[in-house]
């Protein structure tokens, strides 16, 4: 949706229309005649999407034994309170019987179960008390009540039969076989190259109970020698998601690097602990960048600038600073740029509210794609008024984008606009408006011209 927030008066002015008309033996002549000019001609109205979503219990399933998975149909900013009401454990809330994964939007719920009679049990009522929208497109309290079923795939039920005659079969044997181990597992989430502004992220497939600090180990490479460094803390990525973790260190470009994990150094919610684990990468090296920075004027307020992909998708983020927005590390490749601004200085985008008559935060577009070599230093100037808004996206990154000119050739070998073709353009241009913007449906934001790219020193610093 678009609105203009100021009353709007329009008005027409009585005046003169020259035209130019050629006779057929190819003079021209100029014509006056009266004509009418409307105003105002000059609105121009941002579209955006509210992004508005109704909040209510999507879906719930039980993948296994383990675990209760909840999916709410919006984002939330609060946890629902889940009680449980058949079973031993009836009239205790679900967060003392297990323990919660999810991510900051808190619209899935993942629970694992830490309680052995309530994962043994098949059924589980469960009475949710949580916010929801409601007949006035509010959010309110409400309770619900619901039925969750485990059954048991067919897979398994085989399998427990092969296990049960394997262990029939052993037990009529001389042979002794001890109880079958099932590890926990850990995966690295990130490639052998590693970007030395990040992290390395791991994964588990449990939540985790124990963590022994003398067990984890980061070691670099010194002529073929593995030096230890200091011992690695293993902190979660963030506070709601209880199975990603990571490894914070300033890394060295070009130097290679080794992550381990000694067996049982990390043990789960269930008792399981893991093999031993070992990731070995290399840090990328500093000629491997680019560097961009944008000197950007007519912006007064705080303001975010984000590097885009040819998918129009942020790669990189950053705030703008005494005018100036820096991207040290950028891979080589061809890009786009876009801003607006943080009217709240919250650090995200805003987008607008029609019953309250709030206006999306302002967008612009950088005019220009921007292409970046291996050890490119590049410093652009960016006044975001230069270019008219409207025509600041550039095309390569507008999924709707006009039709091209169809163009037929004369019989001297010249070409021309088809004008049929043009006529259906011009019906066709109507209609047309950029549906698929980051910031909701038809943003045609953008921004200014192209600096020079420049291999300097000085900026090179700017990485340190």
């Amino acid at each position: 949706m678009a609105f203009y927030d100021v009353t709007v008066s329009p008005y027409a002015e009585p005046t003169t229309v020259s035209d130019t008309l050629i006779t057929l033996d190819g003079r021209d002549s100029i014509v006056t005649h009266p004509g009418t000019n409307y105003f105002p001609n000059d609105i121009l109205l941002t579209w955006f999407n509210e992004g508005y979503k109704a909040q209510y219990l999507k879906d719930y399933t039980r993948p296994d034994r383990r675990r209760l998975l909840l999916n709410l149909a919006a984002p939330s900013d609060t946890f629902p309170t889940i009680t449980l009401l058949n079973g031993p454990a009836a009239g205790k809330r679900i967060d003392e019987l297990a323990i919660l994964n999810t991510g900051m939007t808190r619209d899935t719920l993942e629970y694992f179960i830490t309680d052995t009679a309530l994962m043994a049990q098949d059924t589980m009522m469960l009475a949710l008390h949580f916010l929801r929208t409601d007949t006035l497109q509010q959010l309110s309290w409400g309770n619900d009540t619901i039925r969750v079923l485990y059954r048991e795939p067919k897979a398994n039920k085989t399998k427990e039969k092969k296990v049960k005659k394997k262990k029939d079969d052993e037990e009529n044997s001389d042979s002794i076989v001890g109880p079958q181990l099932t590890f926990l597992n850990i995966s690295a989430k990130t490639s052998n190259t590693q970007e030395i502004y990040l992290p390395i992220i791991f994964e588990v497939n449990q939540p985790l109970d124990t963590i022994i600090p003398e067990g984890l180990h980061l070691e670099m490479i010194r002529d073929t020698i593995f030096d230890t460094l200091a011992v690695p803390e293993l902190v979660r990525v963030d506070p709601f998601n209880t199975m990603r973790y990571k490894v914070e260190y300033k890394w060295e470009p070009g130097v290679k690097y080794r992550f381990s994990a000694d067996s049982a150094s990390i043990v789960g919610i269930y008792n399981e602990w893991n093999k031993q684990f070992k990731h070995e990468f290399t840090a990328r090296a500093l000629e491997d960048y680019s560097l961009l920075a944008f000197n950007v004027t007519g912006v007064r307020d705080s303001a975010i600038v984000e590097v885009l992909g040819s998918d129009d998708n942020p790669v990189a983020i950053a705030p703008l600073k005494d005018g100036v927005a820096e991207f040290p590390y950028l891979q080589p490749g061809t890009y786009y740029a876009r801003l607006y601004i943080d009217r709240n200085g919250n650090g995200e985008y805003d987008t607008g509210n029609l019953l309250d008559s709030i206006q999306p935060e302002e967008v612009y577009y950088y005019p220009k794609k921007i292409v970046l070599k291996k050890n490119w230093d590049v410093e652009q100037s960016w006044d975001i008024y230069e270019t008219p808004i409207d025509l600041q996206k550039p095309q390569e990154i507008k999924k709707n984008k006009p039709k091209e000119k169809k163009r037929r050739r004369n019989p001297d070998g010249t070409f021309v606009e088809d004008e049929n073709d043009n006529r259906n353009r011009d019906e066709d241009e109507d209609g047309y408006y950029d549906d698929t913007n980051f910031f909701g449906p038809g943003n045609p934001n953008g921004s200014s011209n192209i600096g020079n790219m420049n291999n300097q020193n000085n900026l090179r610093n700017l990485r340190r």
